[in-house]
C-alpha cells in the first residue's frame, strides 16, 4: 500500500492538534529555527494537515494563530526550499548564515549563493546582489560585443581586478617581492588579494561578464564563480599565486609622486580683544566645607545608620530568599541575546535614509520580520521565566 503525503503528515503529527502543538513549540524557539518554521508552513500549504482546524488554508492559519503576513510566510517557505534539507534543517553550507542574510540571498543564482561566506555582512551581500542584478540585466549580445574573452577564467578575473586598482596591485607586488621558497603559499595569496582572510573579490573581464573569487579563510579552498554560466569551482592556492605573479610582473606599476613639503605658515600675532586686555581675576579660594562627621563626632552617618539597622543580629544567620528568575545565568544569557538583536535592528534602521527609494518596501518588510522574531524571543522568555507572586513569596519566607 502506497503511503500518500497526506497520510505521512497524519502519521508524523497525529492530526491537526499534534501539528498545532509542534508549531507552537517551534515558534517559541529562537530565530535560528526559521527553516523549520518554513518547512512546517510548506507542509501546511501542500497537505491536508489542517483538516478539521477550521482554517481555510495555510495563510489563514498563520495569520490568525501567529500574526504572520503572506509575504512573511512566503519568505519562510522560500528559505526552507532553497537552503533547507527538506526535513526542517539548514544545509551544512548555510548553517551559520542567519535569517536576514539568507533572505538577501534568496534571489541569487545557486553558484553565487554557495560562494558567499557566512562571515560577510548583510551590506556586503547586498552589494554582491546589486552587481549580480546588473549582470543579469546585460544581454548576451552586449557581452559578446565587448570582445573575445580569455580562455583562462581565473587569469582574466585577476587581471581585470588589478586594472583600475593601483594600490591593491602595489600591495600585491610587495608581497611577491617578500615571498621566499618554502613559505606557506596560502599566507602570501591572502596577503596579496584578501588580507582579512575572508571576502569575495569581483571583477568583470571583457566578453565574460562578472566573475567572483571567494576566500573563506586559510583552511578552506578558494572558489571561482562565473555568474553568467552559474558555475562555481574550487581553485588551487598555487594556481592563484602563479597567475598573480605572471600578471603583475608585466603590469606597469604606478610611480609614487614625491610628497610636497608643506609651505611655511606666516606667524600671526595673537590679537586680543579690548575687553580681554586685563587678565581675569583669579577666583578667591573657597573655604573647604567641614566634614559633617567632624562637626558631630558623636553621630553616625546616614549610610552607617542604615547599615546598623539592616545588619543581622550576632549569631543569627541572614535569611536568603529564593533566587529570582532574572538572577540566573541562563536568563541573563538569553536577555543579552535579545538586547543585542534589538540593537542590530535599530542600527540597521538608521541606515535606511541612504537606501534608494525603490528598495524601501523590502527594507521595511525585513525590519518587520526581524521585529516579529524578536517578539517571539521575548514571549518565549516571559513564558519560560515566570516570577512567583510577591505576597506568596513573602509568606514562604516567614514560614
Amino acid at each position: 500500500m502506497e503511503i500518500t503525503q497526506d497520510t505521512e503528515m497524519q502519521i508524523k503529527y497525529g492530526g491537526y492538534q499534534g501539528f498545532k502543538a509542534k508549531f507552537d513549540f517551534v515558534m517559541n524557539k529562537t530565530a535560528s529555527y526559521f527553516v523549520e518554521i518554513g518547512q512546517m508552513l510548506k507542509e501546511a500549504r501542500d497537505t491536508d494537515i489542517l483538516r478539521g482546524s477550521g482554517y481555510s488554508g495555510m495563510g489563514d492559519f498563520a495569520a490568525k494563530e501567529y500574526g504572520l503576513r503572506p509575504d512573511q510566510t512566503s519568505r519562510f517557505i522560500a528559505i526552507a526550499e532553497k537552503f533547507g534539507d527538506g526535513r526542517g534543517d539548514l544545509l551544512p553550507e548555510y548553517a551559520t548564515h542567519g535569517y536576514t542574510k539568507l533572505s538577501e540571498m534568496l534571489t541569487l543564482p545557486e553558484s553565487v549563493a554557495e560562494a558567499i561566506p557566512p562571515e560577510l555582512s548583510r551590506e556586503d551581500i547586498r552589494t554582491i546582489k546589486d552587481e549580480v542584478q546588473k549582470e543579469q540585466e546585460t544581454t548576451p549580445l552586449e557581452v559578446m560585443m565587448e570582445g573575445d574573452p580569455e580562455e583562462d577564467e581565473l587569469k582574466a578575473m585577476i587581471r581585470a581586478y588589478f586594472t583600475g586598482r593601483p594600490e591593491d596591485a602595489k600591495r600585491a607586488m610587495r608581497t611577491i617581492l617578500e615571498h621566499e621558497n618554502g613559505d606557506d603559499i596560502r599566507d602570501y595569496v591572502l596577503e596579496a588579494l584578501e588580507p582579512s582572510g575572508v571576502g569575495v573579490l569581483q571583477s568583470r573581464p571583457e566578453g565574460m561578464g562578472r566573475v567572483m573569487l571567494t576566500f573563506s579563510g586559510i583552511d578552506k579552498v578558494p572558489k571561482l564563480t562565473i555568474v553568467r554560466k552559474d558555475e562555481i569551482r574550487d581553485v588551487d592556492w598555487a594556481e592563484i599565486w602563479e597567475q598573480v605573479e605572471e600578471i603583475l610582473n608585466v603590469m606597469p606599476m604606478p610611480v609614487d609622486e614625491p610628497e610636497k613639503e608643506p609651505e611655511p605658515q606666516k606667524e600671526e600675532k595673537l590679537k586680543i580683544a579690548p575687553a580681554q586686555m586685563n587678565p581675569p581675576e583669579e577666583p578667591k579660594d573657597k573655604q573647604p566645607e567641614q566634614d559633617r562627621t567632624t562637626e558631630n563626632p558623636g553621630s553616625a552617618t546616614e549610610s552607617e545608620a542604615t547599615t546598623a539597622v539592616e545588619a543581622p543580629a550576632a549569631g543569627k544567620p541572614e535569611e536568603a530568599g529564593p533566587e529570582r528568575a532574572y538572577q540566573s545565568a541562563e536568563f541573563r544569557k538569553e536577555w543579552t541575546e535579545i538586547r543585542e538583536d534589538a540593537l542590530k535592528i535599530a542600527k540597521y534602521a538608521e541606515t535606511l535614509e541612504a537606501v534608494p527609494t525603490d528598495t524601501w518596501r523590502s527594507d521595511i518588510s525585513m525590519i518587520d520580520t526581524d521585529m516579529t522574531f524578536l517578539g517571539m524571543k521575548i514571549r518565549g522568555l516571559l513564558g519560560k521565566y515566570k516570577e512567583p507572586d510577591v505576597a506568596e513569596q513573602q509568606s514562604q519566607m516567614k514560614k
